[in-house]
Order: C-alpha cells, then sequence, then structure tokens
C-alpha cells in the first residue's frame, strides 16, 4: 500500500487540535507526511512529532486545504479539519476502500449531518433543502439541495455526489491530471466558504473521478477550533445564500441547461429553494430576537443582485 500524506487546515494550537494531531500519529498505517496549513499571519507552533511540517496560505477553507494539496509529496491525502478525533483505523480502511474500488475520493457515511427532529426534517424537505431517500450517498437535486440516505451505517459503501469534507480522502494524481483548482469565489463573503466541501468532491466527479460514502469510520467531530465572532450569523447566512447560487450554477445547472423544460425546472426548484432559505432566517432572526439572520440573508441577495 502506498504511503500518504495528511493535510491539516488549522489556525490555532487548540486543545481539539491537540487531539486532533494525536489521533493521526496514532493510527494503525502511519503516515510519512503530516502538512498544517495556517493562515499567513498565524505563528507556527511546536509539535512533537518529527515529520509534521507547516505551509502558510491566505486564511480561508478552499485556500488552506489546497495549499497542503500542492505540498504533500504522495498519491494519496487524508484531508482533516482541526477538529476531528480519529479511531485508529479510520486511515487504514479509507486507503483499503480506495485501491480496492479504484475511485478518486473516500467520504464517510457521517448521519451527523442528516436533520435530527422531525420538524426539521419535514420543514428542510419542503423546501428541497435536504430530502430523505431509502439507500444510496448523496444526490443533488436540481436546486442544489440534496437528497441523503437514511439506511444505517452498517451499509457498506455507496457512490456519492458529497458528503462533510471533514475527513476525506483524495488521489492527488488525479486531482493534478485533471487540472482541479481551488474555487477561492467561494471566499469571497467568508473564509469559512459555504458549500466547499460540496464543490471540491463535484470537481472530482465533474472530471470523470467517482466517490464512495463509506460505513464503519469512527471518528469524534469535536465542534471547531475557532473563536465565534458576534456578527457570526450574518456571516454564516449570507455565505450560505451567496455560495448556495456559485454552487447551483458551476455543478447543478451544467446538468439541466441543454433542455429548455429541465433548465426552467432547475431555475424554479433554486428559487424555492430561497424561499426556504428566507424562512429559516426569519424564524432565526424571531428566536433570537436579532436581526442579523435576515440581514444576512438580505445582504447575501444583494451581493448577488450587483454581481
Amino acid at each position: 500500500m502506498d504511503n500518504y500524506t495528511v493535510v491539516i487546515r488549522s489556525v490555532n494550537n487548540s486543545e481539539k487540535f491537540k487531539k486532533a494531531i494525536e489521533s493521526v500519529c496514532a493510527q494503525s498505517i502511519s503516515a510519512d507526511e503530516i502538512i498544517i496549513c495556517i493562515p499567513n499571519d498565524a505563528i507556527e507552533w511546536s509539535v512533537a512529532h518529527s515529520n509534521v511540517k507547516f505551509v502558510h496560505s491566505t486564511k480561508g477553507m478552499v485556500s488552506q486545504r489546497f495549499e497542503g494539496i500542492f505540498a504533500s509529496k504522495n498519491k494519496y491525502i487524508l484531508l482533516l479539519d482541526d477538529d476531528i478525533d480519529l479511531d485508529t483505523d479510520v486511515a487504514k480502511k479509507m486507503l483499503h476502500e480506495m485501491e480496492r474500488n479504484k475511485v478518486q475520493c473516500i467520504v464517510p457515511y457521517w448521519p451527523e449531518l442528516w436533520p435530527k427532529s422531525l420538524f426539521s426534517k419535514i420543514f428542510l424537505s419542503v423546501w428541497g433543502i435536504a430530502i430523505p431517500k431509502a439507500s444510496g450517498g448523496i444526490q443533488y437535486t436540481p436546486s442544489g439541495g440534496f437528497f441523503y440516505p437514511t439506511t444505517n451505517e452498517n451499509v457498506h459503501c455507496v457512490e456519492t455526489e458529497g458528503g462533510n469534507g471533514a475527513v476525506l480522502l483524495i488521489d492527488k494524481d488525479f486531482l493534478i491530471a485533471k487540472k482541479i483548482e481551488p474555487d477561492f469565489e467561494l471566499e469571497l463573503v467568508s473564509p469559512y466558504a459555504a458549500r466547499e466541501d460540496a464543490a471540491f468532491i463535484m470537481s472530482f466527479i465533474k472530471q470523470g473521478g467517482k466517490a464512495l460514502m463509506v460505513s464503519g469510520l469512527m471518528f469524534q467531530h469535536l465542534e471547531g477550533t475557532t473563536k465565534s465572532v458576534s456578527n457570526a450569523d450574518f456571516i454564516r447566512i449570507k455565505g450560505q445564500v451567496v455560495n448556495q447560487f456559485l454552487f447551483w450554477r458551476k455543478y447543478i445547472f451544467p446538468r439541466y441547461k441543454n433542455n429548455l423544460f429541465n433548465s426552467i425546472l432547475s431555475i424554479l426548484c433554486l428559487f424555492w429553494h430561497y424561499i426556504g432559505f428566507f424562512v429559516i432566517s426569519l424564524l432565526l432572526s424571531l428566536r433570537k430576537t436579532s436581526h442579523l439572520p435576515i440581514s444576512g440573508f438580505f445582504s447575501g441577495i444583494f451581493n448577488l443582485i450587483i454581481k
């Protein structure tokens, strides 16, 4: 089995990062290279492992991920967020499935992503944002929303169009050969780049690659290492509004544009999707007694109109 690189995008030496790096170093198959990609203005810190190196980039989920990828030396790259605590055999299982199935991308089956309460499941389904289905991987709707599987995690592996990029194994040789490049446009509103995981995985599929969603990859999501800011709701909603359109325009609408009926359907579905965004933003503002969520929605719409 080939060697592999781990790339972690981070901003600081938090306790959650320390757990993440320890879990990487405890893998049953050791990475011969660990790259920590941090913003240009961040100061490197001491890591007690000889195969760790730091690289710097513009701050952003897209920028830091690709800077780490381009700095790596191996064909297989395990991409991680800095708040992931892996079980010891995650890398081994992902590498095995990558080689066995001859695919270019592996993501974990991760039910944490799906809506939890009955209300949220019905609500998000009505607006076409997240719709349950019986089985299979993630599939995108004409609006750029997604169908998600309701099968349990004992299903071994299925082809998918998406997944959460907090834990992601890719084939760098395919990325380079197909000239898959960073989509910096997704960072224009916020460095946290809503939909960037979806766009990254879809960029492989668009170039003829395949992605698999694999069950049995156990890890703990430690819920973020960055500090919250006072206008976080505004930035988050605005970023989702803007980047939803960018994702739809680049990866979803091209599937439908060659047929007049289908293209009109896709546009109408996107419009309905945005009505759902508006309702969600309004409800958040009412629940939090804050103008920030609904202001973020309208700011995102204004951003799309003027551009």
